[in-house]
């Protein structure tokens, strides 16, 4: 998955966050690319993910909207 730079110039690092169940869980923090290659995913299974950007004090800005879709089946 990949996303829109963010226009800040203290820009520090993304973290992209997977929702399992109820809960939004850090799944990586990547500072030098706009880009993820998802992990750990199961054939035929449902997933969310957002981005958000923080800032080189660890302010978090706003969270992208949240990408969901299901992985094929595994033939």
């Amino acid at each position: 998955m990949s996303w829109e730079n963010v226009s800040a110039n203290d820009l520090a690092h993304y973290a992209v966050e997977r929702l399992e169940g109820e809960n939004w869980v850090s799944k990586k923090v990547i500072k030098d690319k706009l880009y993820y290659e998802l992990e750990d995913i199961q054939p035929d299974t449902e997933y969310s993910y957002r981005v958000c950007a923080f800032d080189e004090r660890g302010n978090k800005g706003e969270y992208s909207d949240v990408w969901t879709f299901v992985t094929p089946k595994d033939t």
